[in-house]
């Protein structure tokens, strides 16, 4: 059986990039492996020995993590990986893949608080309208988004760059636990037991902007795996978009590069989920002018983020008048106070023509 090939293969743990050097050569998965087992090519031996484990074997090892293997022939592949040059031949998936791809929100592990509330924002925002968040699963951006898509019952899938019995970092055990009680996935192309090593997750980046639209990046600094992220996009046809950041800062030299080579710049969620609804995979979000108003209150919090005190330079009315409707937006859930910043937590966009 090809599948038996198949994951007889990809349980061998090679680069994605020798994978397809294999295939291109031998023509079928059961090619790769015979010249694998026979010498023709060369391999270690730890290789050879995973690759001769009998699929069977390894179909009881992936049921007993609940990991399912996927192959680009097979009916449960995603299909807008199936038609990629350089989609992967096989996954490995726990949890449920949304049917369509969605918005990629990447950046740096060393993000800024500023970062991080933006990043939290846009997986919010996202997840509210039902636009499944893809990421990576990493410290910093990727983690806010997720935890962001997580308040807004929202969809998450998490790409990893290892095995998907491995939790990378182990500090996310319960932030993958979420996703997954959420009706999201975590997926990857590396068998069980591939630990995250750093030649791994270039490689998986291609995968993130793959099964996304657009690729939004809110921290990069001029070199990372965001960067990488954005590059497979453009590569891919898919969409990038940035937030821009201090021009001082290190971690914001990325995200501004692109916007200065030609990126989306995209300064709130509110703004990201405009831009969203413009592409026409998400053409049933519109927005919805009757939420908040023009002038009210509400209309002039972000959901990214706005301090009290820009509020109230911004406002005519007195501060007492403001903060008595504000105690009122809380309570009512409309908005939620994080010290001296208020976030709305509804967004201004709605599902104007499709069933969630």
């Amino acid at each position: 059986m090809s599948d038996d090939a198949s994951l007889r293969l990809a349980c061998g743990g090679l680069h994605p990039e020798r994978v397809r050097e294999l295939l291109a050569r031998f023509r079928t998965p059961g090619g790769a492996v015979r010249a694998i087992e026979t010498g023709r090519v060369r391999a270690t031996d730890q290789v050879r020995g995973a690759v001769a484990v009998p699929a069977e074997q390894r179909r009881k090892e992936l049921a007993a993590e609940g990991v399912r293997f996927l192959t680009a022939s097979g009916g449960a592949y995603p299909p807008h990986l199936a038609g990629a040059g350089d989609g992967p031949p096989f996954l490995f998936l726990r949890g449920e893949l949304p049917p369509t791809p969605g918005i990629a929100v990447v950046g740096t592990r060393r993000c800024t608080a500023y970062g991080r509330r933006i990043a939290h924002s846009y997986g919010r925002a996202l997840g509210s309208v039902g636009v499944p968040v893809i990421s990576g699963l990493a410290r910093g951006i990727d983690a806010a988004a997720h935890l962001g898509t997580l308040t807004s019952d929202g969809v998450g899938v998490a790409v990893m760059g290892c095995g998907l019995d491995r939790i990378y970092p182990r500090e996310h055990r319960a932030l993958l636990h979420d996703l997954l009680a959420g009706g999201g996935a975590v997926v990857g192309e590396y068998p069980l037991g591939a630990p995250p090593l750093a030649w791994r997750f270039p490689a998986r980046n291609r995968i993130i902007s793959l099964l996304a639209v657009a690729v939004v990046v809110v921290e990069a600094n001029v070199t990372g795996g965001a960067l990488i992220t954005a590059r497979h996009a453009l590569d891919q046809g898919r969409e990038v978009l940035a937030t821009p950041g201090d021009i001082s800062r290190r971690s914001s030299a990325g995200t501004n590069n692109l916007i200065r080579d030609g990126a989306i710049p995209v300064f709130d969620a509110d703004d990201l989920l405009g831009a969203v609804s413009l592409m026409p995979e998400f053409g049933w979000l519109a927005f919805d002018a009757d939420r908040d108003g023009d002038d009210t209150l509400l209309s002039a919090i972000s959901m990214s983020g706005t301090s009290m005190v820009e509020l109230l330079r911004a406002r005519p009315e007195p501060e007492a008048v403001i903060r008595a409707e504000l105690r009122q937006l809380a309570e009512s859930g409309c908005i939620v106070v994080e010290g001296d910043t208020l976030l709305r937590v509804s967004p201004r966009f709605r599902i104007a023509s499709r069933h969630r």
